[in-house]
């Protein structure tokens, strides 16, 4: 928006227009604002039903490690994961729930996709590789 001592200097329509400008874009940042708060909370109920596999491993490889005694030996209890798709899933969540909450509580536009690209690209520069190489 103009600064104020500019405002006196532009007719009545060049006003109006500004403030219906300023109406659109603040209606569409809401828009926005709404529609990434619904992504989110899809995100959420989706994460909170599918969180027990995750829970298990974490419990029963990282926390601890179960053991049980088969003959004179001890063996790792075998624990069963989420499938692939879930876990493929929960990963694509939360890298664009980390996207969201960035976008809207911080005020920026940065994706994983975007630092990927930039770190092809600098590898490639530091490197000296062809893009191919690299995939592009």
């Amino acid at each position: 928006m103009p600064a104020p001592a500019l405002l006196s200097d532009q007719s009545e329509e060049d006003r109006d227009f500004a403030a219906r400008c300023a109406a659109l874009e603040i209606a569409q940042l809401e828009a926005e604002f709404d529609e990434g708060v619904a992504r989110l909370r899809t995100n959420w109920e989706w994460l909170s039903t599918h969180w027990q596999p995750f829970k298990t491993i974490r419990d029963k490889r990282l926390a601890h490690l179960d053991t049980s005694k088969i003959g004179a030996q001890y063996q790792i209890t075998t624990i069963a994961g989420p499938d692939w798709g879930t876990v493929k899933e929960a990963v694509r969540l939360l890298i664009e729930t980390a996207e969201l909450l960035l976008t809207l509580l911080h005020k920026k536009d940065e994706s994983v996709a975007q630092s990927r690209e930039l770190a092809k690209r600098d590898a490639r520069d530091f490197w000296d590789v062809p893009a191919s190489a690299l995939g592009n």
